[in-house]
């Protein structure tokens, strides 16, 4: 695991007063995946690192990948970051949680430099899209392992959060009403959430559940002929979207035993629009409290200012939510399932306490790490230098995570259609730009994905569903 390397007095003051110094960001590498995303160069998006054992770099390579419906190759760098995963929810799904709650709570002093833990909604939609993926080669056998690992995974976070909730509360609110009272006052004031938060992201049962994924649970077991666990698919995705008609309609199908007619495919589409909000670090001064500075140091403090940090979101704004299409010249319009721009603000919300006190412990060690610096040989010197060294040592170095999966998409809209054997039109119109498929049905289920990022459309079908003149 990687660890960062704080460094203190004159370095700060030299990586910060360097008028070239720019520091390579993932904002900066995540905004060049998407200008080449947005202009159809998927070829380039990313550079390719077999090796790597960065599991944000598999997850969104793999996602690269699969635009370009190379599954086989996507779902190899899904593989390597579903294994990452896969660890961590054996340990919380076989051990204890109060054994593991304290490595857990550790985790809470932010270090940028380490391994990228996923967040909660991306843990499960990594088997979501990998599912996809085994749906896009028609491997129906494997999507379903896929899913069953959405479950555990679900069921570990479920486990993790229960286990650390109250210890991060608890810790929290001793730090608060320490010595760091002033700091956390300070960063309060600016990291408000409570004022920028919608009733409807309040409103989500958490930030990792999400209707879609369960749905294509439920689908993925009634084509398998498994209908006693493709009810609860449906059922848990009703109960997170509760006014869905379309999911009201199949729990009573299934409930019914109606079948299809024969020669007939029940078509899954899956429209993914935008990608996920990107994370941007925001930063304070604020004040140095006088209870952190001793008379032999007030001299390396000069301006008492240090910085702070906090994470806000910026939405994809290029796309509109959903798009209608044509099929066969009929128009329909999808249904809204998921909105990942939602989830992403949850999780934020959910995690204000933890980003609130990894921000203030840094600034605590920057202002220690000044002090001590006093009591060496050149205190005189620098003390010359302090209250730079202090008001801008963090900016550069320290700040809020910013890596997250930004290659999700930012919307899921589905709908759901009976259409006979044979060859069909779709059609979709992107800001006055036609996209055309023929699409070619011949089993009893089947799914066409889609992805829109801005004009561009990029389709992922299962194989062999499109003409090859239409490859």
């Amino acid at each position: 695991m990687k660890k960062r390397l704080y460094i203190v007095g004159f370095m700060f003051l030299f990586i910060n007063g360097c008028a070239n110094n720019v520091l390579p960001t993932y904002s900066d590498q995540t905004n060049t995946t998407l200008s080449k995303v947005y202009t159809g160069n998927l070829s380039s998006a990313m550079d390719i690192n077999n090796n790597s054992d960065d599991i944000l770099y598999n997850m969104e390579y793999g996602t690269i990948q699969r635009l370009q419906s190379n599954y086989v190759s996507s779902n190899l760098f899904f593989t390597k970051a579903q294994n990452t995963i896969d660890l961590w929810s054996a340990n919380w799904q076989s051990s204890s949680p109060s054994a593991q709650s304290l490595n857990a709570v550790a985790s809470v002093f932010y270090e940028s430099g380490t391994d990228y833990q996923p967040r909660d909604y991306e843990k499960v939609f990594l088997s979501t899209l990998h599912a996809l993926n085994h749906l896009g080669l028609n491997d129906f056998a494997n999507a379903r392992i896929e899913i069953k690992k959405m479950y555990q995974v679900e069921e570990a976070i479920q486990n993790y959060n229960q286990a650390t909730y109250i210890q991060e509360q608890t810790a929290f609110q001793k730090e608060k009403s320490g010595t760091a009272a002033s700091l956390y006052d300070q960063l309060s004031v600016q990291y408000d959430l409570n004022n920028k938060v919608s009733p409807q992201i309040i409103a989500l049962k958490n930030s990792y559940q999400n209707a879609f994924s369960h749905y294509l649970s439920g689908f993925v077991f009634e084509a398998l002929n498994e209908p006693s666990l493709s009810r609860p698919g449906y059922v848990k995705a009703l109960q997170l979207q509760p006014n869905n008609n379309l999911i009201q309609q199949d729990i009573k199908r299934l409930d019914s035993n109606i079948k299809q007619n024969s020669e007939t495919t029940d078509l899954l589409i899956v429209q993914e629009v935008g990608h996920a909000p990107q994370i941007k670090s925001n930063e304070i001064h604020a004040q140095i409290p006088r209870n952190f500075v001793s008379y032999e140091y007030a001299s390396c403090l000069v301006g008492g200012v240090t910085t702070l940090f906090y994470p806000v979101l910026e939405n994809d704004t290029n796309n509109q939510e959903l798009y209608s299409f044509d099929l066969d010249g009929k128009t329909i319009l999808p249904l809204p399932m998921v909105n990942i721009d939602m989830m992403a603000a949850r999780s934020l919300y959910d995690n204000k306490n933890k980003n609130m006190a990894q921000s203030v412990a840094l600034a605590i060690r920057n202002i220690a790490a000044v002090q001590a610096k006093c009591l060496s040989d050149n205190a005189n010197s620098f003390a010359l230098f302090g209250g730079t060294v202090v008001t801008l040592g963090a900016v550069d170095i320290e700040k809020a995570d910013e890596r997250n999966w930004n290659m999700l998409p930012s919307k899921v809209n589905i709908n759901r259609v009976n259409l006979p054997y044979g060859v069909h039109t779709f059609d979709i119109t992107i800001n006055g730009v036609k996209y055309s498929k023929q699409i070619n049905l011949t089993k009893p289920y089947q799914i066409l994905a889609y992805r829109i990022l801005g004009n561009q459309v990029y389709f992922e079908p299962q194989k062999d569903m499109f003409n090859k003149e239409n490859n």
